[in-house]
């Protein structure tokens, strides 16, 4: 019985002083561009991005912003966190918080290395004109897509621009 106690200690012995390694393979690992990426564009149905659309497509707003930094970033935004326009001339068309209502409060967050933040709307119609039964739809014409600058984003105390992009609805 102690041979057999002393095999079985043995073993664990062996067992626990084994040096383990792994060799995790690591494939299509792109690395950090040490950057912020920030993408900002009109996508059809098909995740096309263009500037023309017929009337009768579907038109989706689309934001990309990643963290290609070696650290992690604090941003702030107070209202809604990303809140788009569409403007015909002067004047405001739709925004993807129509009939909505939201606090107005200050809100930080972190985007880790390596992260992301997107964000993608179906315009022109929101959550609320859907509630609502209020929809709008775009005739043809020349249109502008922002990102509401009154909504900021701030990344370490810098803040996120993104170029407003006009396009156009055909028949």
């Amino acid at each position: 019985m102690n041979k057999i106690f002393l095999v079985f200690l043995c073993l664990i012995f062996i067992i626990g002083c084994e040096e383990k390694t792994t060799n995790p393979v690591v494939e299509n690992v792109v690395p950090l561009k040490n950057e912020v990426i920030t993408k900002f564009q009109l996508l059809d149905s098909n995740n096309v991005s263009k500037t023309i659309f017929s009337k009768d497509e579907k038109l989706f707003i689309d934001l990309l912003i990643r963290n290609e930094l070696y650290n992690d970033l604090t941003y702030n935004f107070y209202g809604p966190p990303m809140m788009f326009e569409i403007w015909e001339n002067d004047t405001l068309y739709a925004t993807n918080f129509d009939y909505i209502g939201f606090e107005i409060i200050t809100e930080t967050h972190a985007l880790k290395s390596g992260k992301e933040i997107k964000y993608k709307w179906l315009a022109p119609n929101s959550s609320g004109r859907y509630a609502m039964n209020d929809l709008i739809y775009l005739t043809p014409g020349t249109y502008v897509a922002k990102f509401n600058p009154n909504t900021p984003i701030f990344f370490n105390e810098q803040q996120v621009e993104l170029q407003p992009i006009e396009f156009e609805i055909i028949e």
